[in-house]
């Protein structure tokens, strides 16, 4: 897709590039990647015809001054009608040099025209033109008319190639005058406006949510602790009296408190403040649902103590803090406008300008330039038959009598005429009629209009009897969903059957066409369905859907997944006989009716961290999932949980794995210092589960060459008591000890005095 990233100048214009362009030149050797380029148009001009000619008249005329009633004395008595095309394109001459050029820049100078090289216009999205002659344009309102009294043919923009518009201007005898006396001037006063728009990849938009769990515990807890029943919930808040407006309160009062929040970083300024809007509003979403999962997890014990506390903090905070890199398509405006140059100098003027005498009492003259609004290039048509019927009074008395004239069109841009002279050019009306013939077809399809009073005829592509649809693809992530087969079909009533085709677009070929002759006005649309090709190979089925768009961009589908917290606990640091070198979980997820398995394996190496498993789901009612895992210790043991290899059943939300330690204190040296009378100090635990016959002693050494905090853990027995017992001694150089009385707690930190700042009895 084009990206305004990088873009170039070639040739005096903009040329942008794909968004899959390698910016490297092409080293020699190497294979010769597919370039993709797209080349801005300058300024709106006359279009020219196949003879070079350009597509442009004016018709001054004067009336009969015997038919104007007395009443009109004063009103003008002849005008102009001004037909030209205008086009937004880049001439075929300097297309080929712009390809030429880029060519040479990315393959060097022994360029090959087969190279793979692919330079195009860029392909407006929609748009319309605005004409103005002499400063006005004719529309209703828009203030008093000097020169213009009307317009036709201007508005949208589509169905042809080049951006070509076809533009008829009545205008008054001041209008026609000036317009017809303009030969020696360099520019006409007609200015032509495009206001068109078009896509663009805008790259590298990063967004990043984040929240510091440990400052935001107190303001969670004063925001949601209005109730007395809180304790069978996650840290302290009841599940049962958690909701979304509480949710979003949690989270807008740890944003104000900046304790949490959402950053958007663009990395280009075509970023607009809406778009920043849009991704902030969808970070503090995901703030809302995450802080929602945490508070509806499995509570904890009753008794909230501060290593489940500690836990929470790692599992949480760990799960808040990530980046979201996403492309986005943007809409980019473009509106090149210019004051169109003298085609009297560049064309003979005899031809382009007529001037005609209504002054005859025989007769009035009828004049419809015909058009049709198609690219018979890329469209499968072949031509389109238009036939003009018109009844008038025969000349001379003896009744009324038919004029027919055909007109066979193979070009958009041709514009041919129907001439006929008429009783008067107040309230004429006309029959027409256009049959179209499809390439490779015999069949035809016919339609037209009664009564017509168009001055400019334009037979518009919508009205062909086809379907035509630009096909591409959206906001995909090509990674997940390399390809997409899209299927339509139509069931044509002017067939009596349905037709029904298929296209597959990847990242090589992201747009395509469907059109396809129906043989009747579409007008109740079609019906199409998309099958993604998953990265692991299988296939997520689509949907019909019926739709009348004539431009479809498909997203890739969005899936529920299961997403899994897995914390991991235990010794990895201290050396000691319990010392964890691994721990290896392996999970998996089953879903039998759709014959879908997903496994899972996750490696820890330290605790404290979390890992998240995530699975798409087929189907979302069904969640459950197992796992199990292995303790690998330092000496070479290995403990499998369960103990028999089989499957544990998964918690929602998160699950921990790991040793699991009812008693954990971590002792901390910091405020000891080594003057001669306290050379060791030794702090000796004791632990006692008389109802388990559970007992345990350690002791652990601390010196001036060993400062190091350490950690005390205790596995002991489900239900089992958290209290131990600990005594500290303080050994001088000159072999005193002195010894501190024993100290009976349950706290999980202990911070060692230094002797001075001790009561002690010496010499215990």
């Amino acid at each position: 897709m084009l990206t305004l990233t990088n873009s170039l100048s070639v040739e005096g214009y903009t040329v942008f590039q794909d968004d899959t362009n390698s910016l490297e030149p092409v080293q020699p050797g190497r294979p010769l990647p597919p370039l993709r380029f797209y080349v801005l148009p300058e300024k709106p001009a006359i279009a020219l015809d196949n003879a070079g000619q350009p597509i442009f008249s004016l018709i001054v005329y004067r009336q009969d001054e015997a038919r104007i009633p007395p009443a009109d004395a004063t009103k003008d008595v002849g005008g102009g009608i001004l037909t030209f095309t205008v086009t937004l394109d880049v001439p075929d001459a300097k297309m080929k040099a712009v390809k030429q050029k880029l060519a040479t820049r990315f393959y060097g100078d022994s360029t090959d025209p087969n190279q793979p090289i692919d330079v195009s216009l860029v392909n407006f999205l929609d748009g319309s033109v605005s004409v103005a002659v002499a400063g006005e344009t004719g529309d209703a309102g828009s203030g008093d008319h000097e020169f213009v009294k009307g317009a036709v043919g201007t508005g949208k923009v589509s169905g042809i190639g080049g951006n070509s518009k076809a533009v008829m201007v009545k205008l008054s005898q001041a209008g026609a005058s000036l317009m017809s006396q303009l030969q020696q001037l360099k520019t006409l006063p007609i200015n032509v406006q495009y206001d068109l728009t078009f896509e663009h990849r805008l790259m590298g938009v990063t967004m990043h949510v984040w929240c510091d769990i440990t400052s935001s515990y107190t303001l969670i807890q004063e925001t949601l602790h209005t109730t007395d029943e809180y304790n069978d919930g996650y840290l302290g808040m009841s599940s049962n009296h958690v909701d979304v407006d509480k949710i979003t309160s949690v989270t807008e009062i740890m944003v104000r408190n900046k304790t949490a929040g959402v950053q958007v970083v663009p990395a280009t300024s075509q970023v607009d403040a809406d778009t920043l809007t849009s991704l902030e509003k969808m970070g503090l979403d995901m703030l809302n649902q995450e802080m929602q999962k945490a508070i509806e997890a499995t509570p904890p014990p009753k008794e909230l103590d501060r290593t489940y506390l500690t836990s929470y903090i790692s599992s949480i905070g760990n799960n808040f803090n990530f980046t979201l890199d996403r492309q986005m398509v943007l809409v980019q405006n473009f509106r090149p406008s210019a004051n169109i140059s003298n085609v009297f100098q560049q064309g003979n003027f005899n031809e382009l300008v007529a001037f005609i005498d209504l002054r005859s009492a025989f007769f009035s003259f009828l004049k419809v330039p015909i058009r049709v609004n198609a690219d018979f290039k890329t469209l499968p048509l072949d031509s389109v038959v238009v036939t003009v019927t018109y009844t008038r009074q025969r000349i001379g008395g003896g009744g009324r009598e038919v004029v027919t004239d055909s007109f066979q069109f193979t070009d958009g841009a041709a514009i041919q005429t129907f001439l006929a002279f008429a009783n008067t050019l107040a309230d004429v009306a006309y029959d027409w009629q256009a049959t179209v013939h499809y390439k490779g077809s015999s069949q035809t399809y016919t339609m037209g209009q009664h009564g017509a009073k168009d001055d400019f005829l334009v037979v518009d592509v919508g009205t062909l009897g086809m379907i035509q649809v630009d096909l591409g693809l959206g906001l995909v992530n090509l990674d997940n969903y390399p390809t997409g087969n899209v299927s339509f079909r139509y069931n044509s009533a002017a067939l009596g059957r349905a037709i029904e085709r298929e296209f597959k677009l990847d990242k090589n070929e992201q747009n395509a066409m469907w059109a396809e002759p129906v043989y009747e006005n579409p007008t109740n649309g079609y019906e199409y369905k998309v099958d993604w090709l998953r990265k692991d190979g299988s296939v997520l089925p689509g949907t019909w859907t019926r739709t009348t768009s004539s431009r479809l961009r498909v997203d890739e589908p969005t899936t529920d997944q299961l997403k899994v917290s897995v914390m991991c606990s235990g010794n990895f640091k201290d050396a000691t006989q319990d010392q964890i070198s691994q721990i290896g979980v392996s999970l998996v997820y089953r879903d039998t009716v759709n014959h879908y398995t997903q496994e899972g394996e996750l490696t820890f190496t330290d605790e404290k961290v979390t890992q998240v498993w995530a699975v798409d789901l087929r189907n979302p009612d069904l969640r459950d999932y197992q796992y199990r895992y292995s303790i690998v210790y330092k000496d070479g043991i290995v403990k499998q949980v369960p103990a028999d290899g089989s499957w544990l059943a998964g918690q929602p939300g998160f699950i921990t794995v790991g040793e699991n330690y009812l008693v954990k204190v971590e002792i901390f040296p910091s405020l000891l210092t080594y003057p001669d009378w306290a050379k060791i100090v030794q702090l000796d635990f004791t632990y006692k589960d008389p109802e388990h016959n559970i007992s345990e002693n350690d002791s652990f050494v601390f010196s001036a060459g060993d400062t190091t905090k350490k950690t005390w853990r205790v596995r002991g027995a489900t239900g089992g008591p958290k209290t131990y017992t600990y005594q500290l001694k303080y050994f001088s150089t000159t072999g005193s000890v002195t010894t501190m009385d024993p100290v009976t707690q349950s706290a999980e930190v202990i911070v060692i005095p230094p002797l001075a700042a001790a009561t002690a009895q010496p010499g215990r």
